[in-house]
C-alpha cells in the first residue's frame, strides 16, 4: 500500500510540474508575442510631390564632325538655342520633353576657329535650303527620370527627318542626350562636298585622300530644375 501511495504522490507531483511548465510556456509565448508587437513598427514616408522644369540659360548643343579616312573628330557647338515647351513644369522628365520644340540659329556655329566657322556657314549651310535656323521637336519620349530614349523631328534642307537619341540624368540633374545623324538623310551630300572642296587640303589625311564624313555625333545637355514638396 505504501508503494502505491508513493506512486500516487509521484504522479500528482508530475502532473503539477507539467501544468506549471505548460503555463510557463504559454506565458513565455505571450511575452514573446508582446515583445514582437512592441518592437515591430511600420514606418511610412509621405511620398514627395516633385515637378521638373529646365533652365533655358543652360541648354547647350555640341557636335562632332569627322574628317580623314581614319575618321578624326572635329568638335563644335551652337552658341545659342531657343527652347519652347507648352508643358511648363511637369511631373516627370518624359512629360517635360514631350511636345518640346527648339530653334538653332546657324549663325552661332562655333568651332574655336573663326575661319572654319565662316566656311561651315558659307559652304555647308549656305548650300542647303532654308537653313538660317534649324528647327526641331520632340515627338516621342520613353523612359523615366533617370534614363530613356527620345525621338526628335529635325528640319534641315527643307526636309524633316527623325533622329533617335538616348538620354540620362546625372546626380546634378543635368539631362544629357547623345545620338548620331547622317546628313545624307537630309539630301545634304552637295553641302558636304562643297565644304570638303574648299577645305580639301585640311581634310587630306596620311593616305592622300581628302574626306569629310556625312555622319555627325550630337551631344545635347540641359540643366533641370527639380522642385519637391
Amino acid at each position: 500500500m505504501k508503494a502505491i501511495i508513493l506512486n500516487y504522490r509521484n504522479l500528482t507531483l508530475l502532473a503539477v510540474l507539467l501544468f506549471l511548465a505548460a503555463c510557463g510556456q504559454k506565458k513565455d509565448q505571450a511575452n514573446g508575442e508582446n515583445t514582437l508587437s512592441d518592437s515591430t513598427q511600420i514606418v511610412t514616408e509621405t511620398p514627395q510631390n516633385c515637378t521638373y522644369s529646365y533652365d533655358s540659360s543652360e541648354v547647350t548643343i555640341s557636335w562632332t564632325a569627322y574628317k580623314f579616312t581614319e575618321k578624326t573628330g572635329v568638335n563644335g557647338k551652337f552658341r545659342s538655342v531657343k527652347v519652347n515647351t507648352s508643358n511648363g513644369a511637369a511631373q516627370n522628365v518624359t512629360d517635360l520633353l514631350n511636345n518640346l520644340t527648339f530653334e538653332i540659329p546657324i549663325e552661332g556655329v562655333d568651332t574655336n576657329d573663326p575661319e572654319r566657322d565662316k566656311k561651315i556657314k558659307t559652304y555647308f549651310f549656305g548650300t542647303l535650303k532654308e537653313t538660317e535656323v534649324l528647327r526641331g521637336s520632340f515627338t516621342k519620349v520613353e523612359g523615366n527620370d533617370q534614363s530613356g530614349t527620345a525621338t526628335i523631328l529635325l528640319k534641315m534642307n527643307n526636309l524633316e527627318k527623325e533622329v533617335p537619341l538616348s538620354y540620362e540624368v546625372n546626380a546634378e540633374n543635368v539631362l544629357r542626350f547623345t545620338g548620331d545623324i547622317d546628313v545624307n538623310l537630309w539630301e545634304g551630300m552637295a553641302a558636304i562636298n562643297a565644304l570638303n572642296e574648299v577645305c580639301k587640303d585640311l581634310h587630306t589625311g596620311k593616305d592622300g585622300i581628302s574626306k569629310l564624313w556625312s555622319e555627325v555625333s550630337l551631344n545635347i545637355s540641359a540643366k533641370l530644375m527639380k522642385n519637391c514638396e
